[in-house]
């Protein structure tokens, strides 16, 4: 499938002097210190970035042309000279990212932290959820026949074991994401790989330098 990608960010500075992004849809500036923790929205582009104006009004009607191509009466709007809300335009993006057509880029840095609370935001705003997606298909392994799950919680419990892991502390870890239903603390679940049931002695949320024991754990759980 060709991407067709639609920047909705663009940087200040590149490189060792990367120092924030300008949000495109809403014309603002986000500036980080050294530190990457600590941020400065600023609303005045001629107070943050005066040199980038000329270039930021340009990429910004690109991204307004690229958005209303994938809706009618959006298109209608732009034609007639209409100003088109932010918020407008971000459903419309929604829509338009979920359906395949559109691919939103933003920009940052990882080393210093820069730009990646943006981006978390754009992950929910624009990326489909569970909900917004079909459910999923699998092969019940003693009829053969085709079953789905829904990301609900009052679904059929099902999960998806995706890594095995040794952890010196915690021993023998599997990673896995909840498509439907939920599991608790000492549930039996069937490993149709092993065909048998196995209880569930111990439930972890990760986190990058932290776990925590947890209870239960739904649909979309990870």
């Amino acid at each position: 499938m060709d991407a067709n990608p639609v920047a909705i960010q663009w940087p200040i500075g590149s490189e060792s002097d990367f120092q924030g992004v300008v949000d495109l849809i809403e014309m603002r500036a986000f500036v980080w210190g050294s530190g990457g923790d600590d941020v400065a929205v600023i609303s005045s582009l001629d107070d943050a970035v005066p040199e980038l104006l000329d270039t930021l009004e340009e990429m910004r009607e690109r991204m307004v042309e690229q958005i209303v191509e994938t809706d009618d009466d959006l298109m209608l709007l732009y034609l007639e000279g209409e100003e088109i809300a932010p918020d407008l335009l971000r459903r419309v993006l929604r829509k338009a990212t979920i359906a395949g057509e559109v691919n939103p880029v933003l920009c940052g840095s990882a080393l210093h932290n820069r730009g990646i609370s943006p981006l978390l935001d754009a992950i929910v705003g624009f990326l489909p959820s569970p909900v917004d997606i079909p459910p999923v298909e699998g092969v019940n392994p003693y009829t053969g026949k085709v079953v789905s799950r829904a990301a609900d919680p009052e679904d059929s419990f099902s999960a998806l074991v995706f890594k095995i892991a040794s952890d010196p502390y915690v021993g023998r870890l599997a990673y896995f994401r909840v498509y439907s239903g939920k599991v608790t603390l000492g549930m039996r679940v069937l490993n149709p790989t092993r065909n048998r049931k196995e209880r569930v002695n111990k439930l972890l949320r990760m986190f990058a330098d932290h776990r925590e024991e947890v209870r239960e754990l739904g649909a979309g759980d990870i």
